[in-house]
């Protein structure tokens, strides 16, 4: 028994919430997360990565495929350099390293997100190729024109 597609679109917008203000928080907490060897990188990897795959699942339906991606990776990539320039101003260190991170794993969620996007709900995107849509315009006309006639 599969989940429908609008179920599984509102659990995606809830995660995504709570994931941003989990980011949110750790970003402006006032302390600081430095693993071994720049290890905290792979947990900014982990969560821009878990950000853009939910924001990926909670856009509508339909739509262009490619301009969506691009759209989630820029906000992401944008919604992490915030934070880093919001750290400095809050006793937290500026760190080019960590936006690097942050906006790998908005491009890996987003691929990842994408992908299996198009598995579990099928999305794929509505547009038509260009001949298709230029038969549609023409349909169009002749009919205006048929109508047009039988006045």
């Amino acid at each position: 028994m599969s989940m429908p597609a609008s179920r599984i679109i509102t659990v995606s917008r809830l995660l995504l919430i709570v994931t941003v203000a989990v980011v949110t928080a750790l970003s402006l907490a006032p302390i600081r997360i430095d693993g071994p060897g720049g290890t905290d990188k792979l947990g900014h990897l982990a969560a821009y990565t878990a950000l853009s795959f939910f924001a990926v699942f909670s856009l509508r339906r339909g739509g262009n495929v490619a301009r969506r991606s691009v759209t989630v990776i820029v906000l992401a990539a944008a919604y992490g350099i915030l934070m880093e320039v919001i750290q400095h101003f809050v006793g937290r260190d500026f760190d080019l390293l960590d936006m690097a991170a942050n906006t790998a794993g908005a491009a890996l969620g987003t691929a990842v997100g994408t992908g299996l996007r198009r598995i579990v709900l099928g999305s794929r995107s509505r547009a038509r190729p260009a001949a298709e849509r230029q038969g549609d315009r023409r349909h169009g006309m002749l009919k205006d024109q048929e109508e047009a006639e039988s006045r």
